[in-house]
């Protein structure tokens, strides 16, 4: 690529150099997942010294366009796409992903894994009060906004009440607006929620569309409808420069 000459300007150098780095990420010229070139490398190109370049790809990784991998090099990611609350904290309903993304301007997604009986994890025995030897049903879908995934969802239903999902095509859809239109139940977040960090693993970061060890947020709880009674365990994989908490 060529070397980009610098003419004088009131931009700062570092400035100038993130505005060029985001002119190439929006015209394909470095695309999702791609490494972009080493600090020496856009030093030459940008003709700046190596303390602009930095400074420059910082910015870039703090606003979710780049993303560092020790050992790897720099990759293109994505900007940060939903910025809301999850919970309405008077009354403790949860606003469901569908919901979320309408809010913030997105179009909501969801490109189903799996639905199917399984046999229930030990949080899911402790919530429904079932043995190991029960079946319950274990829906997983990735959501999207705007077609961008955003995070891994695997949700535990107990019970032939909620069989029904067996039988619908689960794309595209908010199983909230399923639950509560069938079952007329509407779902709320137990208090004793988890939040941990995790690294996508080679299989997460392909359906996520994300580099392998990318940092994930794992929400997991305990799911009650309105009339305090256990209505499923949820964990979602959240990508972290995609999703932004405020409680």
């Amino acid at each position: 690529m060529a070397t980009t000459s610098r003419e004088p300007s009131f931009i700062p150098l570092w400035q100038q150099v993130v505005n060029d780095l985001k002119a190439d990420i929006g015209t394909g010229v470095y695309e999702l997942l791609d490494r972009i070139p080493s600090e020496a490398d856009l030093c030459e190109r940008f003709g700046v010294s190596r303390i602009t370049v930095r400074r420059a790809v910082d910015e870039l990784v703090n606003e979710g366009y780049l993303v560092r991998k020790r050992g790897c090099g720099t990759f293109v990611s994505r900007p940060n796409v939903l910025k809301v609350m999850q919970r309405d904290n008077v009354d403790h309903t949860v606003m469901s992903y569908s919901g979320i993304c309408s809010q913030s301007g997105y179009k909501p997604g969801a490109r189903p894994v799996s639905c199917r009986k399984t046999k229930p994890p030990v949080t899911c025995q402790r919530l429904f009060g079932v043995s190991p030897s029960a079946d319950v049903l274990r829906v997983e879908r990735v959501r999207t906004a705007d077609d961008l995934p955003v995070l891994i969802e695997t949700n535990f239903f107990s019970g032939p009440a909620f069989d029904f999902l067996l039988d619908l095509d689960l794309a595209d859809c908010s199983l909230f607006g399923l639950i509560e239109e069938h079952l007329g139940l509407v779902p709320e977040l137990h208090e004793s929620c988890t939040l941990e960090v995790y690294s996508a693993s080679t299989e997460m970061a392909a359906a996520l569309e994300v580099v392998p060890g990318e940092p994930l947020f794992c929400l997991a709880g305990d799911y009650y409808d309105q009339y305090g009674n256990p209505l499923f365990y949820g964990e979602q994989y959240i990508v972290g420069s995609r999703y932004f908490f405020a409680v």
